[in-house]
């Protein structure tokens, strides 16, 4: 059973807003039961005005107590890329940087009630093109969407190393950086630079060391998603400011990463100027 299968419309209901009313389409989908996303779903779920920024699982009903597959209603949205495909260069444009600053409050949320999301591919676009996470399963980030910190993580816990040599380091940067198109091959000896301070140290410390600025993975990811974007449009002279906060957010040096914080007060200054 495929359970990416949506299987039909149930029904759609009225969303009352102070402007005016809408309708919201919610459908179901057959998918394996999930008990970790079934939790991180109901904390979304007491975030004031969730339904701005996700789509958790609302409800769900078993289908078969073999396999444990469920029903579960979500909201439809448009899938990111083809929401963006649908539109013209200059709505193109207003589009994404208006998205990337709800996701970016989004992933504010989600920090505050301690959850990495990490499905960067899992956002979709409602009825009022704003962007919606939803898809809280674990463990299903594409790896060009991981900052260098999680290479370490998976080279020390698939090879039972209880440390790293200067040549486990230059692997792990080499590996990365020919999988991560924003980034030059030269910059291997600068990522080593970076990360030679890691030597010899015992593998646990290591991997504390590493989640120091786990509050980053998700800008880093939500960053990645955006350059790509940008990458289709030729003559961007005039969001080059944005395209800096996107390389900020990708920095090698998890310590020269920009925060959320950061972001926002620069997606506040960029708009100022944008518009101005």
């Amino acid at each position: 059973m495929n359970p990416r299968y949506f299987i039909d419309t149930i029904y759609l209901s009225n969303v009352k807003k102070k402007t005016k009313p809408c309708k919201k389409e919610i459908i179901k989908q057959i998918k394996k039961y999930n008990k970790p996303e079934i939790d991180i779903c109901e904390k979304i779920k007491k975030i004031p005005y969730y339904f701005c920024f996700f789509s958790p699982i609302l409800e769900y009903n078993l289908l078969d107590r073999v396999d444990s597959y469920i029903i579960v209603s979500r909201e439809k949205l448009i899938p990111f890329h083809d929401f963006f495909k649908k539109i013209n260069k200059n709505e193109k444009i207003v589009h994404i940087l208006s998205s990337y600053r709800h996701l970016v409050e989004g992933i504010q949320k989600l920090n505050t009630i301690g959850i990495l999301y990490g499905n960067y591919e899992s956002i979709g676009f409602n009825y009022q093109n704003q962007p919606i996470m939803f898809n809280f399963e674990r463990n299903q980030t594409k790896i060009q969407y991981l900052p260098i910190e999680v290479h370490i993580i998976s080279f020390l816990t698939k090879t039972n190393n209880k440390s790293l040599s200067i040549s486990n380091i230059r692997e792990i940067c080499d590996n990365f950086l020919s999988k991560t198109p924003s980034y030059e091959p030269n910059e291997v000896k600068k990522c080593v630079n970076i990360f030679s301070y890691l030597v010899n140290k015992p593998s646990n410390d290591i991997i504390e060391d590493m989640k120091i600025r786990m509050n980053t993975w998700d800008l880093y990811g939500i960053a990645m998603l955006y350059f790509s974007l940008l990458e289709t449009i030729p003559d961007r002279e005039n969001i080059l400011f944005f395209e800096e906060i996107l390389k900020k957010s990708l920095s090698i040096d998890p310590s020269m990463r920009m925060s959320i914080d950061d972001v926002i007060s620069s997606m506040n200054m960029f708009s100022l100027e944008f518009t101005s």
